[in-house]
């Protein structure tokens, strides 16, 4: 006898909200969904707050037994939801009345009198079940379904969905979404079409992430980047939704996107047709799976995990040796970048060094002008480390007047800030305020020209650092005046996110944060 599943408090609501929310996986029924979510929970009740893989998965029944969470449990969960406590997440609206609908649940929507039937037709098929009343039940039932059945034929019809595509609010991808993904789970279907549509219905919402992502409204960006791998598991949307996240700092986020595109190799360089979750087919396969790579090798060395850094930036460096793309050079150079700000960051100046000269030998052979004063901007923090400061003036002061010369706000800001970093290191405090508000200048105004992520961090960055020098000169009343203006950064709607986790430990990082108390 089946046994039917009952769930109290984990009722199909939080279920649906929560695999909105997961990154990698669509059904918290899918391998390794309960392990994402595993992650993301803390139970406060455990020594290491984290809960057991096997508990979290039978919460949702995906092993035997089931069984309801406990209070700390509902807490986690309601907190990875982003609700203050349980208690609030049980008062939405939506947590008692939107139920997992079944087949028979939409087929009585239409006919009210279907379940009556339906109960009808099992007390015949067990009291009587040669009654010549049973078969003209039975042909009224399937005459509904077929009802049904044309109904779905018609809600995914080739026709309904260019005009969706045509005119594309947000309310008509969304409903040609659930229609098509509705029609999926029927068996009556032209599956191969209804394939065709969700990519089509994919790209629609592909296009609006990266308008909105030009546009600098990353919240909308990653909502509808989200919304299209609901309707297909597409590499494009999957290599920018991740790339997104990395842009925002959000590597929790963005390192399981990027796995994912690196363990599915395999499926990406098939020989055989090009796999149809591309948008581009061919000529996306390499570029989507390198750059998963670089990023991931980036996000490494960010967190601080160097070993598994330099272990992905070699391998993508021996996979160049084998492979020819328009922009080689460059990606090569980029890395090697990486791969010096990595030495830097542990302190080994000369290996950081030999990488910046290799970054700027490919940059001069390219013609890429800008980034080689980039690489000689990072040379020059890697000689005032080693307190060669006059090795690094002369590198800071050539970078300065190529930046000025271009009229590169950022970059001249980014110069400034070096000064100011090497002024620090010398002991000149004041000459180190003067170089820090320039350069404090530069970033705010490029960021009112530009809103940009990075010009925000930057500027935030710099607030840091006069702080230091203002309480190396012992002046309280600028000091709180930077750390003040940091708070009202950190505060603002558009950068908040930024710093929700990692802001203490950015403002208080050795090389460039504010000391710990």
């Amino acid at each position: 006898m089946h046994k039917k599943t009952i769930m109290i408090n984990i009722t199909p609501f939080v279920v649906q909200k929560i695999e909105e929310k997961l990154v990698c996986y669509r059904r918290i029924s899918e391998k390794g969904a309960c392990a994402e979510l595993c992650r993301a929970l803390h139970n406060r009740d455990a020594d290491d707050g984290k809960f057991a893989l096997n508990t979290v998965k039978r919460w949702f029944g995906v092993i035997e037994p089931q069984t309801e969470p406990q209070q700390n449990g509902l807490e986690a969960i309601a907190e990875y939801l982003g609700y203050p406590s349980w208690v609030a997440l049980t008062q939405d609206a939506d947590y008692d009345r939107r139920k997992e609908k079944s087949e028979v649940d939409y087929i009585c929507e239409l006919f009210p009198d279907y379940r009556h039937l339906a109960q009808s037709i099992t007390d015949y098929q067990d009291s009587a079940p040669n009654d010549p009343k049973l078969a003209a039940l039975l042909q009224r039932q399937n005459t509904m379904k077929d009802a049904i059945v044309k109904l779905a034929d018609l809600l995914t019809a080739p026709m309904h969905h260019p005009k969706a595509r045509q005119s594309p609010t947000d309310e008509n991808l969304y409903a040609e979404q659930a229609a098509l993904l509705r029609a999926q789970t029927l068996q009556v279907h032209d599956k191969p079409l209804i394939k065709t549509h969700l990519k089509e219905n994919a790209h629609a919402f592909y296009l609006k992430a990266k308008r909105c992502k030009d546009a600098n409204k990353l919240s909308d960006a990653e909502k509808y980047y989200l919304a299209a791998l609901c309707s297909q598991r597409n590499f494009n949307a999957l290599r920018n939704l991740g790339a997104l996240y990395f842009i925002q700092r959000k590597d929790k986020e963005a390192a399981p996107v990027f796995g994912e595109i690196i363990t599915r190799e395999k499926e990406i360089f098939a020989e055989t047709t090009p796999p149809d979750n591309f948008f581009n087919g061919e000529h996306d396969k390499l570029r989507t799976f390198l750059d998963a790579q670089y990023y991931l090798g980036c996000i490494y060395f960010r967190n601080s995990y160097m070993k598994e850094g330099f272990e992905t930036m070699k391998k993508l460096l021996k996979r160049y040796e084998n492979v020819d793309t328009e922009d080689k050079q460059s990606d090569i150079a980029m890395i090697y970048n990486e791969l010096g700000n990595a030495y830097f960051k542990q302190g080994k100046y000369k290996m950081a060094e030999k990488y910046y000269e290799k970054t700027i030998a490919i940059y001069k052979q390219t013609g890429s002008d800008k980034d080689v004063w980039e690489a000689f901007i990072n040379i020059a923090y890697a000689y005032t480390d080693q307190k060669m400061f006059d090795a690094a003036e002369e590198k800071i002061l050539s970078a300065r007047a190529y930046f000025e010369e271009k009229s590169d706000r950022m970059l001249s800001a980014s110069a400034r800030f070096e000064l100011g970093y090497l002024s620090f290191a010398k002991g000149d405090y004041e000459a180190s305020i003067r170089y820090y508000k320039v350069a404090l200048l530069g970033y705010e105004a490029f960021d009112k020209i530009l809103p940009s992520v990075e010009a925000k961090r930057q500027a935030m960055s710099t607030l840091s650092n006069m702080r230091k020098a203002y309480r190396k000169l012992g002046d309280t009343k600028n000091e709180d005046y930077c750390y003040e203006k940091m708070v009202k950064y950190a505060d603002e709607k558009s950068t908040a996110h930024l710093y929700s986790e990692e802001f203490i430990r950015f403002l208080k990082s050795p090389s460039r944060g504010i000391q710990t108390e």
